[in-house]
């Protein structure tokens, strides 16, 4: 979730977030949460439903995908963020890790538009 490497931030947490156990004030204990246990803790029945409202919105947004056109790539990218979706249920670090493929498919495909409008822009130029 922290991709900045350990040269440029010497001090970074390794953590990936609270203790349920220590919140509670139970020792020699592990519990665990989901998302939705997450929200309430950092910011109570507010984060619950904001929260609740960021997965909804991400689910529709994916959904579209699938509704717009038929091509494989869509499908891919639906795939992926189902994926990132269905972990981030566990936590939201699981939803921020799954969502990094998302965006190198995203960059890549980016690249790949841009250098195929600046062909084309070349063989109409030339």
């Amino acid at each position: 979730m922290r991709p900045i490497p350990r040269f440029f931030w010497p001090g970074k947490p390794t953590s990936s977030g609270f203790d349920l156990a220590q919140v509670q004030g139970l020792k020699q204990t592990s519990l665990s949460s989901s998302v939705i246990g997450e929200w309430y803790l950092s910011f109570g029945w507010i984060g619950v439903v904001g929260g609740g409202w960021l997965y909804g919105r991400l689910a529709g947004m994916a959904s579209l995908l699938l509704v717009k056109d038929a091509e494989s790539a869509n499908s891919i990218v639906y795939s992926l963020l189902a994926m990132a979706l269905f972990a981030g249920m566990r936590s939201m670090l699981d939803l921020v890790l799954m969502s990094y493929s998302v965006l190198a498919w995203m960059f890549i495909s980016w690249l790949m538009l841009r250098k195929k409008s600046n062909a084309e822009k070349s063989m109409l130029n030339g």
